[in-house]
């Protein structure tokens, strides 16, 4: 069997003693970090922190490692569950917060500007494309529009969106 990630709950105040403790017992260990921009004045930085603080995840082969030595690691209060046998991770959960976390860097680092669009103006027919939106999918028109945003009447409502996720619509022209 492979190695598999579990979880272990480090004592108050122990996290780093921890991690210490269990990178000289050679376990191979992820902690999985979130990345947020922050603006100071002119300057913009990346910021990291842990996604999940008082959580360290390592791995094992529970049928060739004994989970103790994990356990009696200096700074290691337990393995999840508390009590019980360390159950493992699903196989595909350290591979998806490593997209998540990537993803949350790119973000980070992405331009601070949205682009502008000189294609979209008032009176015409646009569909929103953002499928986080909640009117994703459907037709509208646009009202007004500043440098980055459209103002556009779906149905009775009226959304505030970015330019970029707006798709103008072509209307075609039928031969009578």
């Amino acid at each position: 069997m492979a190695k598999q990630w579990f979880v272990a709950v480090p004592k108050d105040g122990a996290f780093s003693v921890a991690v210490e403790g269990l990178l000289e017992k050679k376990y191979p260990i992820y902690l999985p970090f979130v990345y947020d921009r922050v603006a100071e004045g002119r300057k913009v930085r990346c910021e990291q922190e842990l996604r999940y603080p008082g959580y360290i995840i390592l791995a094992f082969d529970l049928t060739l490692d004994e989970h103790g030595p994990a356990k009696r690691t200096p700074g290691i209060d337990y393995l999840l569950p508390k009590g019980a046998d360390p159950v493992p991770l699903p196989d595909d959960w350290v591979p998806t917060m490593r997209v998540y976390e990537l993803r949350s860097y790119l973000r980070a680092k992405a331009r601070s500007k949205p682009i502008t669009r000189k294609d979209i103006h008032p009176h015409d027919k646009v569909m929103i494309d953002k499928a986080e939106h909640a009117a994703f999918g459907k037709e509208g028109e646009v009202m007004e529009t500043s440098k980055y945003r459209a103002k556009v009447l779906v149905g009775l409502n009226i959304f505030n969106i970015e330019l970029i996720h707006l798709r103008k619509v072509e209307l075609e022209e039928r031969a009578a």
